[in-house]
């Protein structure tokens, strides 16, 4: 089965004449609305052109109306993409509607070309899946392909602090109401103390030096928010789905780690006993473990279709539920740009896994391995004491 490429693309011309010809007849009064337009975001050629044009005279601090435009286009060569040059500003100008209501057919615009672009998506979806390419990497970058339209396609611009007030007011005033967390708690209590929590949108980095106990800090946050009903997603490169869950049990049923590890625990029925009663404590956690080995995108993906299908069905009626992302650990990260410069790789993947928290408005907690020169150095540690950075 083929996709049916010989049918034209969503769009609308009448709505895309109507941006534009307002645009030519009060572009003071609507362009400052239309700052995340982009010329893609119209299906004709002679469209893209003419808001190259308009984007060009505003950039250049001139006027931007119907002559300065045409003048533009002819300068810029572009004359070519329009039967009729003249007879289309006519009508552009003829389908200009109230500046207050531009807002609405922009939107048609840009939720069209997003059609458009995601029709493309699939496209090459298709081809590279005839190409029989590797399954988790198509997957997860068309994942990450629709993650990237969903944002895209919610973008509003910039906005005037005067519309920004009363909701932040608001957000301030949900923190004191004790059914709604806005924060993601580490269940250490000096911790939680100092932090105020993991906050929404934040990457949280916890580093330190091998066999400190990272993974064990970790599970314990986890273990945390899991027994507070917190959708929780780990990333775990450094161990095993078996090895996560037998540290939480032993954590929960406060018997040796090496006791549950060895099987001396399964011989003391005391200590059976509280094993199998952790176990049917965290069996409904809101916890899902992967310990795929994974590059940046495909773990950006995988956690944008998560937290669509887990987090918010598990909390329904909530338009923003928080929860939780783990990734252990950086430096096992695969990287999707192969390059000399490791340094440069561990910053590209931290900063990915940084927009992913402000995407998703969630904490992504990130555990990172130190170089060792900070022994030496003494001191806080600080970003560049990553290891393999610089």
């Amino acid at each position: 089965m083929t996709m049916d490429t010989d049918r034209t693309p969503p769009h609308s011309e009448a709505a895309e004449r109507a941006v534009l010809g307002t645009v030519l007849v009060a572009a003071p009064e609507c362009l400052a609305s239309l700052s995340d337009m982009v010329a893609a975001d119209f299906f004709f050629p002679c469209h893209c052109e003419a808001w190259e044009a308009i984007r060009a005279l505003q950039k250049r601090g001139a006027p931007v109306n119907v002559v300065s435009v045409q003048d533009e286009i002819r300068a810029r060569g572009a004359a070519g993409r329009f039967e009729d040059q003249t007879g289309w500003f006519i009508k552009a100008a003829s389908s200009a509607v109230m500046p207050e209501s531009i807002g609405s057919y922009a939107s048609q615009v840009r939720k069209l070309a997003t059609l458009r672009k995601l029709i493309s998506l699939c496209i090459e979806t298709e081809a590279r899946a005839y190409s029989m390419g590797e399954v988790d990497d198509v997957l997860a970058d068309v994942r990450n392909g629709v993650a990237a339209l969903e944002v895209s396609s919610n973008s509003v611009g910039p906005i005037r602090i005067s519309d920004l007030v009363e909701p932040a007011l608001q957000e301030i005033g949900n923190r004191l109401d004790p059914t709604r967390e806005h924060v993601i708690r580490t269940g250490i209590e000096a911790v939680d103390e100092i932090t105020g929590g993991f906050r929404r949108g934040h990457e949280v980095i916890i580093g330190g030096l091998p066999s400190m106990g990272k993974s064990a800090a970790a599970i314990g946050v986890l273990a945390h928010n899991g027994l507070n009903r917190i959708p929780c997603y780990v990333v775990s490169l450094e161990m095993d789905r078996q090895e996560i869950v037998e540290r939480i049990l032993a954590m929960r049923s406060r018997i040796s780690a090496t006791d549950l590890y060895s099987g001396k625990a399964r011989r003391n029925p005391d200590e059976w006993d509280r094993v199998n009663a952790a176990a049917k404590q965290i069996w409904d956690w809101p916890l899902w473990v992967d310990d795929r080995p994974m590059s940046t995108n495909k773990i950006i993906g995988e956690a944008h279709r998560w937290f669509a299908k887990c987090a918010r069905a598990h909390r329904p009626d909530d338009p923003n539920p928080i929860a939780l992302i783990a990734v252990d650990y950086l430096g096992l990260i695969q990287s999707d740009e192969k390059s000399e410069n490791r340094n440069r790789e561990i910053a590209k993947m931290a900063q990915g896994l940084k927009a992913l928290a402000k995407e998703l408005r969630i904490p992504v907690m990130l555990l990172a391995q130190l170089n060792r020169k900070v022994l030496e150095r003494g001191g806080e540690p600080t970003m560049a004491d990553l290891r393999d950075s610089g």
